[in-house]
């Protein structure tokens, strides 16, 4: 693992590890601007890689998004995961959603997410061979129903659902059914019957998972 920011000598340790296979990339504080060097670490990083985590920097303004249609280059990738606090860092991300990496399994969005139309447009093209999703931060109804015709081969998903909307659970759970375990992130849990939803949940797959967060 390769952790970066800003030092001499970053392009040559990147370029003399022909078989990277997984590469962590830090923006550690999101006013310094990356744009200058990534030209040049793209000609560098290898096309080896098999996970990709990018971290998009600390709660501070102004917000520089890091440019992530590089990304595409990777088409190896088995695992993709993005960590930003702000939903500005996926300005690019318009670019990146026609990309299609046939090989990954697991994609992760830990806190913010990009737009819902960006992300259901990349789940067109990767959806299909996905085995692990985790979309934290949307409100994801559309997201859901997306999921349902493009993410049949689940098996492990986080992905927020409303009190109000557990008929989404119901079609997740007739439609994937791969599915292993089930991570419900939402709120006012306390006007449900969490009990009666995961006995509901059993009749479907008695092995699930159910974790409400």
């Amino acid at each position: 693992m390769i952790q970066w920011s800003y030092f001499n000598g970053l392009t040559d340790l990147i370029s003399a590890q022909q078989y990277l296979r997984y590469l962590y990339m830090d923006q550690y504080k999101s006013y310094q601007n990356f744009t200058d060097i990534i030209t040049t670490l793209l000609e560098r990083i290898p096309n080896s890689l098999i996970k990709f985590s990018i971290y998009g920097g600390i709660r501070q303004k102004p917000v520089i998004a890091i440019p992530l249609s590089f990304i595409a280059r990777f088409t190896n990738l088995q695992e993709l995961v993005f960590t930003f606090y702000s939903n500005e860092f996926y300005k690019d991300f318009n670019r990146l959603q026609y990309s299609i990496f046939p090989q990954v399994q697991s994609l992760r969005f830990n806190m913010k997410c990009p737009r819902n139309e960006l992300l259901i447009k990349f789940l067109e093209n990767n959806g299909k061979n996905l085995k692990e999703l985790y979309v934290e931060g949307n409100n994801n109804y559309s997201l859901n129903l997306a999921i349902i015709e493009l993410g049949p081969n689940l098996r492990n998903l986080s992905t927020r659902i409303d009190y109000n909307e557990f008929k989404t659970l119901e079609l997740i759970l007739i439609n994937c059914q791969y599915l292993e375990s089930i991570e419900v992130f939402g709120e006012n849990y306390s006007f449900i019957d969490v009990k009666d939803i995961s006995e509901k949940v059993k009749k479907y797959s008695p092995k699930i998972k159910l974790i409400f967060s």
